[in-house]
């Protein structure tokens, strides 16, 4: 039976890091590990880890002053003793059959990256017992991409789905040398699974929602916080250069969208708070980046949204409420 080691940066998270434990111990797959990598936590969050570790002997804490999600999780990598890593954030957690079916896909297809849907739920929900809720639990439906395949999903096919580490379990021997980039602030996951989708990996995309990502006041806040960081964009702006020096536009023109895209809610929220500094910084981006070639072959939609929102905001808050409600319809 392969080892599964569930890696979980942590930080000041007393207030969910027990459920999100326990979601790992209620696994109905026995071989596994749980890494909790706490990264200079000043709470009780030691405290309460520890004191699940001495009722399972399966759980380990790694200590490490304050250095960031990126290091923790490298960290956990290299703690790592299973063949299979997990990574899961110490406010979320997940069904009790998913590294059980993740295991098995794995195995059955011979893949190095089995990933879920994830699913936005509030406490609330969480409490409820959303496995209760899913119902077909022993039916497993998914779609198997190879190579450049995996690739083609990464930047297209399933983007969103693709950008975060949350749902996804990867074959150690996959990672190799691979690490989180500890010097970026924002889209460190992204940029980690844009390497490993180039190595022309084989994935297995399982359609159930059994991860779940809690909605809470402190990830809004720092959704919040992160929006404001001027490393928001590097992660976007990295994969796109790189792309567009390989000749593959249509991959750098994903995200040549994505980064002006990133442009605009960084600076809509900068203009929330009255941010006048970060509002002026953000404009000599958003005037660097209407010079450059890739955002030239964006749709006109694209290019209207850029401008109205840098040059005429009150048109472009306008167009947003239009696009929300159409796509709430």
């Amino acid at each position: 039976m392969k080892k599964v080691s569930v890696i979980i940066p942590m930080y000041n998270s007393q207030s969910f890091i027990k459920e999100c434990m326990q979601s790992v111990v209620r696994q109905s797959y026995p071989n596994w590990e749980m890494i909790v990598v706490d990264d200079g936590s000043s709470d009780k969050s030691v405290e309460i880890c520890s004191k699940l570790s001495r009722a399972d002997g399966r759980i380990r804490i790694v200590c490490q002053k304050h250095l960031g999600v990126s290091a923790a999780r490298n960290r956990g990598i290299e703690e790592a003793a299973g063949e299979f890593l997990l990574f899961l954030d110490s406010d979320d957690e997940m069904h009790p059959l998913l590294i059980e079916k993740f295991v098995y896909l794995a195995e059955k297809y011979h893949a190095e990256l089995v990933m879920c849907q994830c699913r936005k739920v509030n406490t609330y929900e969480l409490e409820r017992g959303l496995e209760k809720t899913d119902t077909n639990a022993g039916r497993l439906k998914g779609k198997v991409g190879n190579g450049r395949e995996t690739e083609e999903w990464f930047h297209v096919r399933y983007a969103r789905q693709m950008a975060g580490i949350g749902g996804k379990m990867i074959r150690k021997s996959a990672v190799g040398e691979l690490r989180f980039d500890e010097g970026l602030g924002n889209g460190e996951d992204t940029l980690f699974l844009y390497h490993l989708s180039g190595s022309k990996i084989r994935t297995v995309y399982l359609y159930r929602e059994w991860y779940y990502y809690r909605i809470h006041p402190g990830n809004t806040v720092n959704s919040f916080q992160t929006k404001n960081n001027m490393g928001y964009f590097e992660c976007s702006r990295t994969i796109r250069d790189k792309e567009y020096r390989m000749g593959r536009i249509r991959y750098a023109l994903t995200w040549e969208r994505m980064f002006v895209i990133q442009i605009e809610s960084s600076y809509t929220e900068a203009k929330k708070v009255k941010d006048l500094n970060k509002c002026q910084r953000l404009r000599e981006i958003a005037n660097k980046e209407t010079r450059f070639l890739l955002f030239k072959k964006l749709e006109i939609f694209h290019k209207l949204m850029f401008w109205s929102c840098f040059y005429f905001f009150p048109l472009y808050v306008l167009l947003r409420k239009i696009l929300i409600k159409l796509w709430e319809e």
